[in-house]
């Protein structure tokens, strides 16, 4: 191992702090990479929204063009009823 300045060195002149975060930020990668490989087939998800709303534009506007799909996601849009239905069915 080499000094310079105070800073122990190794692997060609890289100080230990620097490759273990290195190493940690690669450490995690691993699994985000490894999850990016898809089956092929969309996995179904239903979306529960509290009622249909101009707030919830850009979802629709994502769905119908596709996005979710080629993401591997099959995206259902359902709509709860807000939280008036949420007590009825309470009471």
């Amino acid at each position: 191992m080499r000094h310079i300045n105070g800073a122990r060195l190794f692997f060609g002149g890289i100080e230990m702090k620097k490759f273990l975060a290195l190493f940690l930020v690669l450490l995690l990668l691993v699994p985000i990479a490894a999850a990016c490989g898809g089956s092929g087939e969309l996995r179904h998800i239903t979306l529960n929204e509290v009622t249909r709303s101009v707030f919830y534009a850009p979802l629709y506007i994502a769905v119908s063009r596709g996005y979710f799909a080629e993401e591997g996601i099959d995206l259902e849009i359902v709509t709860g009823g807000g939280p008036c239905r949420l007590r009825a069915t309470k009471a």
